[in-house]
């Protein structure tokens, strides 16, 4: 196996086992692709407001993309490289039009200075810090006049996503994308918000070639960067499809699948 110059990684379901623990055994093995010389990216939906909490469960690394893609830092900086923010007036009239049709929604926006989230959000998605959560997460984002680079959704009374998202459909326009996934909620992005295309701009910044690049993932948010890295590596937990499209498949994540490949790389 040659040794990349880039290497980015998913987290949960990757990354993290089962239990949203990272195992000694994988930290070690990412450090030491670190001290081979090798950049180190974390590639994650997550929003950038836990990036601290995130990389206190898998140790340092050098770049951050967050929320698939809507945000990068360069950790050694803290420069932002990319932040691409979802337009104001989309959010206040997919929020305002739903509450009216729905008394249960429940909403979160993810700001630069934090998750701006409701009551039944943190039920939704992995464990983070502890954070306020607001009567009207919207209002507290017009008082603060913050930016935002994703906006959840959910229905406290219903599990019904498929519908939720044809209601949000309705109301958007080709300035966003309404997506639903790896988590419970359905989530309002910036066009074009994506982990591939915030790779391929990381590495262009790096001057570095897709070539030279490895990229690991379990979920569907993972498919844009499986489409451009030079070597593909999907879990033995990742979907079908996912699996599909990688070039290796990886142990399961409960089973230190990253940290066996390092090793393998690394002839530990």
């Amino acid at each position: 196996m040659v040794l990349p110059v880039l290497a980015a990684f998913d987290v949960d379901g990757t990354l993290l086992r089962s239990d949203h623990t990272c195992s000694d055994r994988t930290q070690k093995a990412l450090q030491r692709l670190r001290a081979a010389g090798v950049t180190v990216v974390m590639a994650t939906g997550r929003p950038l407001a836990i990036r601290h909490e995130t990389l206190e469960l898998v140790g340092p690394v050098d770049f951050v993309v967050m929320g698939n893609g809507a945000d990068t830092i360069d950790m050694s900086t803290g420069e932002v490289l990319r932040s691409v923010t979802v337009p104001v007036a989309i959010i206040d009239r997919v929020i305002t039009v739903l509450r009216s049709a729905r008394p249960d929604l429940g909403i979160a926006l993810d700001t630069p200075s934090g998750v701006l989230q409701e009551d039944g959000f943190a039920e939704r998605v992995p464990p983070a810090a502890p954070v306020t959560t607001y009567l009207d997460a919207l209002d507290e984002r017009r008082r603060r006049s913050e930016v935002v680079t994703r906006l959840a959704l959910f229905d406290r009374a219903s599990d019904d996503l498929d519908t939720l998202d044809r209601d949000v459909q309705r109301l958007v326009d080709d300035r966003v994308d309404a997506v639903h996934g790896g988590f419970p909620v359905v989530e309002v992005v910036a066009a074009g918000v994506d982990k591939g295309p915030a790779l391929r701009e990381l590495a262009e910044h790096l001057d570095v070639a897709a070539a030279d690049t490895i990229a690991f993932g379990d979920g569907l948010n993972d498919l844009g960067m499986f489409s451009w890295t030079g070597t593909a590596v999907a879990m033995a937990n990742a979907t079908e499809a996912v699996r599909a499209s990688a070039d290796v498949i990886a142990d399961l994540n409960d089973d230190d699948g990253v940290a066996g490949y390092i090793e393998n790389v690394l002839g530990v």
